[in-house]
């Protein structure tokens, strides 16, 4: 296709319909290139060729990185919900990806952990808070108990007196439990109420 050999062709003159002459055209072909100018045309058509297999290769390499590398974190921060998930509230996944979005999940992931420890550390330092001030008040009520049914102490209006107080100091521990418990459902209904400080303070003083 590269051929420049030289072309003529004959376009007939035409008068009244009656052919008067002729014209002949020639001309070399649609290329000319000798050798050099082939060889020159031929490595370039390769070199680009080339370069475009290489650009490709290139592409997908660092196409195949980046989606490895970005694959492995958000495989990270998944290990790290699915160990929080089963209790592991230590856990926790280090932001090292370059990606500000998955750095971002991994730090929300991070703060959720420590937000599930403080709540767990929290709710165990109240449930040795409510054993212990439940038992208080059982254990009193139950030697007084004991040393009626013993005959150590008379079963009379005082001591039954005190045993009440007792059950009273226990219902009134498991209102405020109830009140906590409505409190972090936000079921708990506000009634505002004008009250006086001082007597407020004087009663629970």
């Amino acid at each position: 296709g590269w051929s420049g050999a030289y072309q003529e062709d004959n376009y007939p003159i035409t008068v009244n319909g009656s052919r008067t002459g002729a014209v002949w055209i020639g001309n070399y072909g649609p290329f000319w290139f000798n050798d050099s100018e082939l060889y020159f045309l031929t490595s370039l058509n390769q070199i680009v060729a080339l370069t475009a297999i290489v650009a490709l290769l290139l592409a997908a390499g660092f196409g195949w990185w980046m989606s490895n590398r970005m694959a492995r974190a958000i495989l990270q921060v998944t290990r790290t919900a699915h160990q929080l998930r089963q209790g592991d509230l230590a856990a926790r996944s280090p932001a090292e990806s370059t990606i500000r979005e998955i750095n971002d999940l991994a730090l929300s992931i991070n703060s959720l952990g420590s937000s599930l420890a403080e709540q767990d550390a929290l709710r165990r330092r109240m449930t040795g808070d409510i054993s212990h001030e439940l038992r208080t008040p059982l254990t009193t009520m139950r030697g007084q108990l004991e040393a009626m049914i013993d005959g150590i102490w008379p079963m009379d209006v005082k001591g039954l007196t005190s045993c009440r107080d007792e059950v009273l100091r226990l219902t009134r521990l498991v209102g405020q439990i109830e009140g906590l418990a409505q409190a972090e459902a936000a079921t708990l209904a506000l009634v505002p109420q004008v009250i006086n400080v001082l007597d407020f303070v004087e009663y629970h003083s």
